[in-house]
């Protein structure tokens, strides 16, 4: 959600707000999509990392979820999302091989920045 209004803000005050309002994330979305700040292809990963540490670190129940990911590899499931996620659903069998994701899975890889953050903490 935090991704969604830094996308937005600088544009436009309600729209940033109605997304801070909103409990769902394809709302947030619709409301974010026309106002994408074009340098958001070289910032985006910026962005989300801001947004990432801020969720994982302010909201105890979450901080432990990546740190019990241990060392495995996160990724987003999304069969839609080849940038963000690995490009196949969670009840595709290709979900489990990395060779085989169609997606470049960065959410998951900057998860993994987080987690690795986290441990060294003591989170």
């Amino acid at each position: 959600m935090h991704q969604m209004v830094c996308k937005v803000v600088c544009k436009d005050m309600n729209r940033g707000q109605a997304i801070l309002d909103s409990d769902d994330p394809a709302v947030q979305k619709q409301i974010a999509k026309p106002l994408h700040p074009k340098d958001w292809n070289n910032r985006g990963e910026e962005i989300m990392m801001i947004g990432l540490r801020a969720k994982f670190t302010q909201n105890k129940p979450l901080c432990d979820f990546p740190v019990r990911t241990n060392t495995r590899v996160i990724a987003e499931a999304s069969p839609y999302d080849i940038y963000w996620g690995i490009g196949h659903s969670l009840d595709d069998d290709k979900k489990t091989d990395h060779r085989r994701w169609r997606g470049d899975n960065q959410l998951g890889k900057l998860l993994e920045v987080v987690r690795e953050e986290l441990t060294k903490k003591g989170q």
